[in-house]
C-alpha cells in the first residue's frame, strides 16, 4: 500500500450573515450566495485553472424547495466551473459541513483528484486545498473562536 498524500487547505471564503426571515439575505437564493462564495475562494489561488477542480462537494442538511435535487450542481454552473466539475450534495444534517471537507480530503489522500471545492450551504464558507501549502484558519462559530483543521496533500475548496 502506498503512503496517503496530504490535503491542504489554501483558500478560505466566509459569506455575511444575517437575521434569520428578516434580514438583508433573506430574497436571496441559496444557490446564488454559494457562487460568490465558490468563484471567490477560486480566484483568491493564484494559476489555478479551473479545469483541474474534480469535484464541489456541497453539504446541504434537508436540502428541499430552492436548494433541493443537486444543488451543488446548480452552485457550480453559477459559480461559473466549467461543465467537466462534477458536483455532489451532501446531506448528513448537523454535520454536512463537515462531511464535505473530510469526503474531499479523503479522495484527495487516496489519489481521486488533486483539487476539489468543499462547500456548506448553511452559512457558506468557502475554503481551498492545493498540494504542499499549509494554511491555518481561524473561524468564529456562535461567538466562540475555533481553529480549522489544517489538512495537508491535493487541493481543496471548503465553503460553509
Amino acid at each position: 500500500m502506498s503512503a496517503l498524500r496530504e490535503a491542504v487547505i489554501v483558500s478560505a471564503v466566509r459569506t455575511p450573515m444575517g437575521r434569520a426571515l428578516k434580514g438583508n439575505y433573506v430574497n436571496l437564493r441559496a444557490d446564488d450566495l454559494g457562487a460568490v462564495a465558490v468563484r471567490e475562494a477560486v480566484s483568491r489561488v493564484k494559476n489555478l485553472d479551473p479545469n483541474d477542480i474534480e469535484d464541489l462537494v456541497l453539504g446541504c442538511a434537508m436540502p428541499e424547495g430552492e436548494q433541493g435535487m443537486n444543488v451543488a450542481r446548480n452552485i457550480s454552473f453559477l459559480a461559473g466551473l466549467p461543465n467537466s466539475v462534477a458536483a455532489v450534495t451532501v446531506n448528513r444534517f448537523c454535520s454536512s459541513s463537515l462531511q464535505t471537507i473530510f469526503d474531499a480530503a479523503r479522495a484527495i489522500m487516496v489519489g481521486d483528484g488533486e483539487v476539489f471545492v468543499a462547500v456548506t450551504r448553511s452559512g457558506a464558507q468557502l475554503t481551498l486545498a492545493r498540494v504542499g501549502q499549509a494554511v491555518e484558519i481561524e473561524t468564529e462559530c456562535k461567538g466562540l473562536k475555533e481553529q480549522a483543521i489544517s489538512l495537508t496533500g491535493g487541493r481543496l475548496l471548503v465553503s460553509e
